[in-house]
């Protein structure tokens, strides 16, 4: 999958949800993610993925040009995922939506660490609003440009 990811050149979309990728899986497709110049949705609804698998992910989120989309929902990411997908979310310039459970996963350390990560989910949630408002306003005004 990572070689064929390399050379797609016409794939917009890409569903692995439902698999049991685990943060392995991820940081083996990271780099043919990363090259890939195409792919706008990555769908990985419950791969079982947690903090590792999500900071891989970040990173590849960081240097695609192109993702628009990520669904993340139903894999336990806890804090530190939360805090590389939210820092992110922020630097890349193509990302419109990061969907994620709404409900903080428990950390077994700390109870403290459910507020951070119901802050973090409320961030990113809020930043992923705001990129899809500024993108239908951004293509309204193209579309009556046009007209």
């Amino acid at each position: 999958l990572a070689t064929a990811l390399i050379y797609a050149r016409c794939l917009k979309s890409l569903n692995l949800g439902r698999n049991a990728i685990q943060n392995e899986g991820i940081h083996r497709l990271k780099e043919a993610l990363i090259c890939n110049r195409s792919l706008q949705n990555l769908g990985l609804v419950a791969t079982k993925i947690t903090c590792e698998g999500a900071v891989a992910l970040a990173e590849f989120i960081v240097e695609s040009p192109c993702i628009q989309h990520v669904d993340l929902r139903k894999n336990a990411i806890k804090t530190g995922g939360l805090m590389a997908l939210s820092l992110a979310l922020k630097i890349s310039n193509s990302v419109i939506k990061l969907e994620l459970d709404k409900k903080a996963v428990n950390e077994k350390e700390e109870d403290s660490f459910i507020d951070t990560q119901k802050a973090l989910l409320l961030e990113i949630r809020n930043h992923s609003k705001q990129k899809s408002s500024v993108k239908r306003k951004v293509q309204r005004s193209q579309s009556s440009s046009l007209s």
